[in-house]
């Protein structure tokens, strides 16, 4: 009988794996976050790891988390043995044999956080499942250079990648490095790193700590420069990002411009853009939840186009809704609203809190007043 296998891990990252793992025997699922114990993770149970210690039939812990190190030293600590008892969902994706033995065409996706959700609405069509087989959905901050062993490059019939430069990761990890060392029969489709700031004309890269909100604010770190910054002036500060006139129509249109225009640059040689359906749509669809974090209406176009390349008809996926990376929502000034003509959204719209586990959501005057906080206690130091 086939050994019973346990997926440590329910988050993003176990979620990009989990299509490549449906031959799988899997059991359960454990995560060391006790809010989730009880509830489910792609139709599995999810238990606490401690119940790894209690099952008798010891099944194989497949960890599908960017935490290996720590996980690994957990699950020693229960008394389990590394690449016995437990191993990384790549390793032992990559130690399958089924996948060598299928006779379909074989594809890795290799790119950002994006992927997965793409992955997915390719894989809801059947007749893509039928003549394919998604091995992996490579993020790029999750592997090393030795991922990229012979045997597997010489297997993959299909590569759809994200640009990559050798000046992020090192030149191992870069797209141009991969491609050379493809099998002359792979395909490849190179699609666009979907990035759109016309949004957010507030973005900076620089991160509140911690994580506890996304992104950057010019307009609040611009602001609170001391650190005997009242909750009285946060307020006020509050206040005035949330005029409706506070950004001018004339300075949006400016920003959105030039957000298009960075990103048909961006997408330049490639195989897929999608820079005319965001000019097209941004208006009236919630196309971006941040500026690097699209919404199913900018994936699923994507995958149209893919699978338009690939000669499949995709009428199907038209009405498909696999919502997307929307644990990573950055709400909109009122005045962007306003000014830029929104009509799906309005300024009294509630976002989800960043990473929230009870549904918390705040409104955008909320949102920003916890965020000058937040940057007020931890921000002005980092």
């Amino acid at each position: 009988m086939e050994k019973g296998i346990v997926i440590f891990g329910t988050g993003s990252y176990a979620n990009s794996k989990f299509s490549s793992l449906r031959q799988a025997n899997i059991m359960y699922c454990v995560d060391n976050d006790s809010s989730k114990w009880g509830g489910e993770f792609n139709g599995y149970p999810i238990k606490s790891p401690q119940e790894l210690c209690l099952d008798p039939e010891k099944p194989l812990v497949l960890v599908c988390s960017t935490y290996y190190p720590a996980i690994s030293r957990q699950l020693e600590g229960f008394g389990f043995i590394e690449n016995v008892d437990f191993i990384h969902v790549s390793d032992y994706l990559k130690n399958e044999e089924h996948f060598y033995k299928d006779d379909r065409k074989k594809v890795l996706l290799y790119g950002n956080c994006q992927l997965p959700f793409l992955a997915k609405y390719l894989e809801s069509y059947e007749l893509f499942n039928q003549t394919y087989v998604i091995y992996d959905k490579a993020f790029i901050n999750d592997f090393s250079p030795d991922y990229w062993n012979e045997k597997l490059l010489s297997e993959i019939d299909l590569f759809i990648y994200q640009r990559v430069s050798s000046s992020y990761l090192g030149e191992q990890m870069s797209t141009e490095y991969i491609l050379k060392r493809l099998s002359p029969k792979c395909e490849t489709v190179s699609i666009p790193n979907s990035y759109f700031q016309g949004y957010f004309p507030q973005h900076i890269s620089k991160r509140s700590p911690y994580g506890r909100f996304p992104y950057g604010d010019r307009n609040i770190v611009g602001a609170i420069n001391h650190s005997e910054f009242s909750e009285n002036e946060i307020q006020e500060l509050v206040r005035m990002l949330a005029n409706d006139d506070y950004y001018s129509s004339e300075e949006l249109e400016k920003n959105t411009e030039s957000s298009l225009e960075e990103l048909a640059r961006r997408e330049a040689g490639l195989d897929v853009i999608i820079s005319d359906f965001v000019k097209e749509n941004y208006k009236d669809r919630y196309l971006f939840y941040t500026v690097n974090h699209p919404t199913f209406w900018v994936i699923r176009e994507v995958a149209i186009r893919i699978l338009k390349l690939l000669d499949f008809n995709h009428t199907h996926m038209n009405s498909l809704v696999i919502d997307s990376l929307n644990d990573l929502v950055v709400p909109i000034y009122p005045s962007v609203i306003k000014h830029l003509g929104l009509n799906f959204i309005d300024p009294s719209h509630k976002y989800p809190f960043h990473f929230s586990t009870n549904g918390l959501s705040y409104t955008f005057e909320e949102y920003m007043f916890e965020y000058a906080r937040s940057y007020l206690q931890w921000g002005l130091n980092k």
